[in-house]
């Protein structure tokens, strides 16, 4: 008869920019980032030749005005979200002995706070795993944390145990 433990990862709080930084390049390859680095690389072909010189400089103005806005937009809908302040938080990482569940169990702030209660997600609600930058991010669905962000150290314990959700090409043996 097998036993299974639940495992713990160490306590840990993930930086605001790191996390928004690890979500962004886990989205630098999907088909609306493709389709924005496209539209403005062929504005800068269009543009000048359609209006000359004028349809340069109108292309500079268009991306120095609208690409901080946009920017600006996804660093607050990504850093701003419940799930990154979560995020931010004194937690730790536990999964079940039978890995169906993984949660994420806050610590309290100091002696004179209660812990927020855990956010737990089943496993089949783990969309997808990727391995960036030595960061194991986890996409969530139906949870009220939208990823879960595994620093390098942690990362490196918990890889083995998400193998069949990462791509062929992420796992190091």
């Amino acid at each position: 008869m097998t036993t299974h433990t639940t495992i713990i990862t160490d306590v840990f709080a993930v930086a605001p920019s790191r996390y928004v930084r690890t979500v962004a390049l886990a989205h630098a390859g999907s088909p609306l980032a493709i389709a924005l680095y496209a539209g403005v690389g062929l504005t800068l072909f269009i543009l000048p030749v359609i209006l000359g010189i004028k349809g340069l400089l109108l292309w500079f103005v268009l991306v120095m005005l609208l690409l901080p806005m946009v920017l600006a937009l996804a660093w607050f809908h990504t850093a701003l979200s419940p799930g990154a302040a979560l995020q931010t938080l004194p937690h730790r990482i536990e999964i079940a002995g039978n890995q169906t569940t993984v949660s994420l169990v806050f610590e309290p702030k100091d002696e004179n706070s209660l812990p927020r209660p855990a956010v737990t997600a089943r496993r089949e609600d783990i969309e997808c795993v990727r391995i960036i930058g030595g960061d194991m991010l986890m996409k969530l669905r139906n949870s009220e944390v939208n990823y879960i962000l595994l620093p390098p150290q942690e990362a490196s314990k918990l890889k083995n145990l998400f193998t069949d959700l990462l791509p062929p090409d992420s796992f190091e043996a």
